[in-house]
């Protein structure tokens, strides 16, 4: 991102700008941030072909904004994809019509204050989710103020109280149990897959049967399909790696292979009709089946699921590579949550495996 810059020698602020290939430079001899003002106004006017006093309600500037970070770190960026959702959910809708020069601290705190969950499977934000919400309207405000197109404000917005710190749900044994139950619905064996793999629901709706390799025993995760069924490599670099091909893990995918053998689709997690699957009837099945067997949560809650029953049988590290998370990533702190009876169980816990829930079901 271009700055204006202070040439002392010749008592001016410089800014030099590229659109199209094309550079120019624009200088201002006002004095203090007077000068520093008018020389972004006036390249900001050459850029966008419009001025700053036109281009000055949060919405539109909020468009540029975006503009600018696609440029910068691309669409397909998890930073990017996080403005676009804070920004269409909870930044535009409070105050988008305002001008950008009236909004206060007051209002962005507000947005922060009443944001609740659009999620109907959400009963609260959680405080990650609130942290960087207020990390984009903050990156947000920054870029308005370098750009000229507001004064910014003094200190820090905070979280309100009452968020937990956690606020995943996860399922306990016996709700994997209920889960595990052998069921018509479509995505029922992705669902079961999910939770005894700790994949993400776009990565299993992106398996295609070539990701398998049945003679070294592993699953290759190198897609994902997002929630607007839009193919991509994965949320971060660590998404790309290999899962263990374990019996249970097998005996799903044959189960899988033979329910859809008829449809001859290349994806594992197919649609009804053999088409790539989606993740809004992933949901949908989800909550039937919680609905009809008493747990709650999401998709996502299997992720966590699987890493709460893991983390006390399994290195840290190795979690971390399962799920596909970097090595700054709290994985254990992030999605190890308390598994019903831990301190009394402790041990019979560290036993308990997918395989033996997964047994006991099948002996009914």
């Amino acid at each position: 991102m271009a700055n204006a810059t202070f040439e002392p020698k010749y008592n001016r602020w410089r800014f030099r700008l590229v659109r199209n290939g094309v550079t120019k430079t624009f200088y201002s001899y006002k004095k203090g941030q007077a000068g520093k003002r008018d020389v972004i106004a006036r390249a900001r006017e050459w850029e966008y072909g419009t001025t700053v006093h036109e281009i000055s309600t949060v919405g539109k500037c909020w468009t540029i904004f975006m503009e600018t970070t696609a440029k910068r770190i691309g669409e397909q960026s998890a930073s990017y994809k996080d403005h676009e959702t804070f920004g269409r959910l909870y930044i535009l809708p409070a105050i988008g019509k305002m001008k950008m020069q009236a909004v206060t601290k007051m209002h962005l705190q507000r947005i922060l204050d009443e944001a609740k969950p659009k999620n109907p499977r959400t009963k609260v934000l959680s405080k990650k989710y609130l942290t960087k919400m207020r990390s984009t309207i903050m990156q947000f405000v920054r870029f308005c103020e370098e750009y000229n197109y507001y004064e910014g404000i003094k200190g820090d917005l905070y979280i309100p109280h009452g968020h937990p710190t956690i606020g995943r749900e996860i399922l306990q044994p016996s709700q994997i149990k209920a889960l595990l139950e052998p069921s018509d619905l479509t995505y029922h064996k992705c669902l079961c897959f999910m939770v005894c793999t700790g994949v993400r629901p776009g990565e299993a709706i992106g398996l295609k049967w070539s990701d398998i390799d049945y003679k070294n025993g592993v699953i290759t995760i190198n897609r994902s399909i997002n929630t607007k069924g839009i193919e991509t490599e994965g949320k971060n670099k660590n998404a790309h790696r290999v899962i263990p091909l374990t019996p249970l893990v097998n005996k799903i995918l044959d189960d899988q292979r033979a329910a859809t053998k008829k449809l001859k689709s290349e994806w594992i997690f197919c649609s009804a009709i053999g088409d790539r699957g989606n993740q809004s009837t992933l949901g949908h099945h989800y909550d039937q089946l919680a609905q009809e067997r008493g747990f709650g949560g999401s998709p996502y809650a299997l992720r966590h699921t699987f890493v709460s029953m893991v983390k006390n049988t399994m290195p840290e590290q190795m979690v971390r590579t399962l799920v596909g998370h970097g090595i700054n990533m709290d994985t254990f702190g992030v999605y190890g949550h308390s598994v019903e009876g831990e301190l009394r169980q402790a041990a019979d816990i560290m036993d308990l495996t997918f395989t033996n829930l997964d047994r006991d079901v099948n002996n009914k």
